[in-house]
């Protein structure tokens, strides 16, 4: 029996792999991150709206004290010197106008060829703008995350790469982003519109007229939603919804469909090839129409009301103590449970 006799480095290699681990300590404390002020503008807000639109940043928005809108555009990079050249070319540029303040600046992608330079350069680029707590508000950028905070008023957001966030604003909002998630928590209004071409969306403590909650490939996690008409779509991705108080139409090509009904109005739920949960108490009242591969309605407790209809493997269809709003239910391959609970 033979043995392969293990490999052995160059004697060179041994040194040059030395001669790496003992360079970067030393150089990664040379380089490390700087942080700094490029731009700051402050304008008076009367009677006026907030425009940014930027190439690429990250941009937070929130409020603040005053009638006033204050702009800063902060640098962080490994090699200030460079990044400094470089933000110099995106032009950014503050201004007020008639009935909007703004913000702007270049398409760096034309002047970098489209490498993605702010990442792999080791440079950030954020800006921060404070506004009155009432105020119409156009936020986008190409590349970068967005965040708006404690707003009130018509609120338009767009990201083409990047995350959304918006945590305690009010009023009529349109959320977007081409790719990236979208993180929604305590906010109200007439309408909302959230959606992700490629990404999840989470939200939380919702009350609006209308809500429209829609992504092309990723996941629905709504808790605590009230409306006057509740629509999630996904075409790749699962819905879940807690605490639904209003009419929910919910739909996804390809995923599971999990809800929970705290105020039952009219439902419809929809999956061409996943399962569905539906959670209430056992009080319900509705007009059940249930179809699926198999369905089962069960109760957690004894349950003490009345159906009225037709139960088999693949369908619930009939009046749910004495009926009320409808409760339709859709799958092509999978199962539907109806899952009472004790009040």
């Amino acid at each position: 029996m033979s043995y392969a006799r293990p490999s052995r480095l160059p004697a060179t290699a041994v040194l040059i792999a030395a001669l790496v681990c003992a360079w970067v300590p030393a150089f990664a404390q040379d380089r490390e991150i700087q942080r700094e002020l490029m731009l700051t503008a402050t304008f008076d807000a009367a009677g006026r709206s907030l425009l940014i639109d930027v190439a690429d940043a990250d941009v937070i928005v929130r409020s603040g004290t005053g009638d006033q809108i204050t702009f800063e555009v902060w640098l962080s990079s490994r090699s200030l010197p460079d990044a400094r050249e470089r933000y110099e070319r995106m032009e950014f540029r503050a201004d007020a106008g008639d009935g909007v303040v703004s913000l702007r600046s270049s398409d760096a992608e034309n002047i970098w060829e489209n490498w993605d330079w702010r990442r792999w350069g080791g440079f950030d680029m954020v800006v921060e703008a404070t506004v009155p707590a009432t105020i119409d508000a156009r936020v986008v950028s190409a590349d970068g995350d967005i965040s708006v905070q404690s707003l009130a008023g018509n609120i338009v957001v767009i990201a083409a790469d990047g995350d959304v966030t918006a945590d305690r604003i009010t009023g009529t909002i349109h959320l977007e982003t081409e790719d990236g998630d979208v993180g929604i928590r305590g906010v109200s209004g007439d309408r909302l519109v959230a959606s992700s071409a490629d990404g999840d969306l989470s939200a939380r403590d919702l009350e609006f007229e209308s809500i429209e909650l829609h992504t092309a490939d990723g996941d629905i996690h709504a808790k605590r939603v009230a409306g006057d008409t509740i629509d999630a779509r996904t075409d790749e991705g699962d819905i879940i919804v807690d605490a639904v108080a209003g009419p929910l139409a919910a739909q996804t090509k390809d995923g599971d469909i999990h809800i929970s009904i705290e105020r039952l109005e009219d439902t419809s739920l929809r999956t061409n090839d996943g399962d569905i949960t539906i959670r209430a108490t056992e009080s319900l009242s509705a007009e059940l129409d249930l179809r699926g591969y198999e369905l089962s309605m069960r109760s957690d407790v004894r349950f003490d009301g009345v159906f009225n209809g037709r139960l088999d493997r693949s369908v619930i269809e009939g009046s749910l103590n004495g009926g009320g709003p409808a409760l339709r239910a859709r799958t092509g391959e999978g199962t539907i449970v109806l899952r009472l609970q004790g009040n």
